[in-house]
C-alpha cells in the first residue's frame, strides 16, 4: 500500500512539472516562419552590381516571383536584414527559364562561415556545395547528378543543424553532409551575399515562395 502511496504522488509531480513553462518533456518549438520576400518588389534586398562581376544580369519581380535576367556569369541578390547562422531550415521554389547552368543558388551561412548551394551547375547536372574542403560542387562528395528542365518549377528545402547539412528537392534528398571534421566556405566571390544571397550562372529563372525559420 505504501509503495503505491509514493508511486502516485511521483507521478502526479511529473505531471505537475511537465506543466511549467520551458520544463515540459517535449521537444523545443520551432520558431515561426519568416518571409523575407513580399512577392511585390525588392525591399529588404540588394541587387549586385557590375563592379562586383564583371558583367551583370538584373533582377526584378514579375508575378509574384523574384525574375533574374542571365548575367555573364551572375546575376545575384542578398538580404539586407539578419538570418540565422545555425539551426535553421529554409525553403522556395524555383525554375530555370532559359539557359542550362545554375538556376538556382544559395548562399548560407554554417555556424561560423558560409557555403554556396547550386543546382544545375557545370552544364545542368551537378547538385551540390562550394565549397567543401577546398574543392567545389562537383568534385567534393556531397555533389549529386541530376538534371533539372527549364520551365518546371522545382521545391527546395534545406537544414542546416550543428551536425548536418541536408537539402531536399521535391521531397527528395540530395545532400546530407556531416559537418564534423570538414572545412566549409563560400565560392570564391559570394562572400559579398553575406548573410542570405540569392544567384544564377548564365541563366534566366525564377524563385518565390520563400521563407525560413529557427530550430532553436
Amino acid at each position: 500500500m505504501l509503495g503505491r502511496m509514493k508511486l502516485y504522488h511521483y507521478t502526479v509531480a511529473i505531471l505537475l512539472i511537465s506543466l511549467i513553462p520551458g520544463v515540459g518533456f517535449s521537444s523545443p518549438k520551432k520558431s515561426e516562419w519568416i518571409v523575407p520576400f513580399n512577392g511585390s518588389d525588392l525591399k529588404g534586398w540588394k541587387v549586385h552590381t557590375k563592379s562586383e562581376y564583371e558583367t551583370y544580369g538584373g533582377a526584378s519581380v514579375k508575378d509574384g516571383a523574384i525574375s533574374f535576367q542571365g548575367g555573364s556569369p551572375y546575376t545575384a541578390i542578398s538580404l539586407q536584414g539578419t538570418f540565422p547562422s545555425d539551426n535553421y531550415e529554409l525553403e522556395l521554389t524555383a525554375k530555370r527559364t532559359s539557359g542550362q547552368d545554375i538556376f538556382c543558388g544559395l548562399l548560407l551561412p554554417v555556424g561560423t562561415n558560409h557555403v554556396s548551394m547550386i543546382m544545375g551547375g557545370w552544364g545542368n547536372w551537378v547538385v551540390g556545395l562550394s565549397c567543401i574542403d577546398d574543392m567545389v560542387a562537383s568534385d567534393n562528395d556531397a555533389a549529386h547528378n541530376m538534371s533539372f528542365d527549364n520551365d518546371r518549377w522545382y521545391k527546395v528545402r534545406v537544414r542546416v543543424t550543428p551536425q548536418k547539412f541536408q537539402a531536399w528537392i521535391d521531397d527528395k534528398q540530395v545532400i546530407n553532409l556531416d559537418r564534423k571534421g570538414r572545412k566549409i566556405s563560400p565560392y570564391p566571390g559570394l562572400e559579398v551575399l553575406a548573410p542570405f544571397g540569392l544567384f544564377t550562372w548564365d541563366t534566366s529563372s525564377l524563385m518565390k515562395d520563400m521563407r525560413y525559420r529557427s530550430l532553436q
